[in-house]
């Protein structure tokens, strides 16, 4: 009876725990699709005011597989990446972190991992853009855990 009641103990507390770790990633996913939001909004905004791509046409299809060159040591493909994701990655991290030496501190991490992990790029099946984000978004996470920070709330 009693290894019964501590059996239930266990998978209440088990059960507990796990809906705080679900509540928890419920809100990082609700913050991280206000940002993804509002950096679309802006994008629209800049598409109607009569921005274009920085990309010329001739050298989309090259643009493109950034990730895939990188993963082949393409000694340009790094300043490609850069030059193609270097202010979406830092106002992203501008927007998450509490100063300009923290965002400055986790875009180089961010470009670190990517270089890391661009060999895994066409595993995933993600798209160039999804699969940059999602790495800039666990090391914005991993750099303010580890410098015991919070992200910063975005409204």
């Amino acid at each position: 009876m009693q290894n019964s009641a501590g059996r239930d103990a266990r998978q209440t507390r088990d059960f507990l725990s796990a809906r705080r770790v679900v509540a928890l990633a419920a809100q990082e996913i609700h913050e991280f699709v206000k940002l993804m939001k509002e950096l679309s909004l802006q994008n629209d905004f800049y598409r109607k005011a009569g921005a274009r791509s920085i990309v010329p046409p001739d050298q989309k299809s090259q643009a493109s597989n950034v990730l895939q060159r990188v993963a082949a040591g393409d000694q340009t493909a790094a300043k490609d990446c850069i030059d193609k994701y270097g202010a979406l990655i830092w106002s992203i991290a501008k927007k998450l972190t509490s100063s300009d030496g923290d965002a400055e501190a986790v875009t180089q991490e961010i470009f670190l991992n990517i270089w890391h992990y661009a060999a895994r790029f066409e595993q995933t099946g993600f798209s160039e853009l999804l699969f940059i984000m999602i790495i800039a978004r666990r090391q914005i996470r991993v750099y303010l855990e580890k410098t015991n920070q919070s992200i910063k709330s975005i409204n």
